[in-house]
């Protein structure tokens, strides 16, 4: 079966894009976080909740242009935002994305 294709969604500057993912069509919930840099000067990051917990969790990629990195699959992923993270500035962040927005963009 094709996979399904992104739930929640957060792309800055066209540099960051963080998005829920299931392997599975209708598995119950998009369980797999993926956030791509799409940039060239920053670290990124994505920062969510699941379903089952009440703590933030966050994803970092600081694998470089054009990588992408996932978390592992878990509980439903219920909001994100994707941050470009600036040493000794504020990041520039999203709006959270939540179940039943499927885009956040910050330009």
């Amino acid at each position: 079966m094709a996979p399904a294709s992104a739930h929640l969604s957060a792309l800055v500057n066209g540099r960051v894009h963080a998005y829920t993912y299931s392997y599975r069509y209708n598995d119950g919930g998009y369980k797999t976080l993926m956030l791509r840099d799409l940039g060239r000067n920053q670290w990124v990051k994505a920062e969510y909740y699941r379903s089952n917990s009440s703590r933030k969790k966050t994803l970092w990629n600081k694998s470089g242009y054009n990588k992408t990195v996932s978390t592992p699959r878990g509980a439903t992923i219920t909001k994100l935002k994707s941050c470009e993270e600036h040493d000794f500035k504020p990041d520039i962040c999203t709006k959270w994305a939540v179940k039943g927005q499927t885009e956040h963009r910050v330009k």
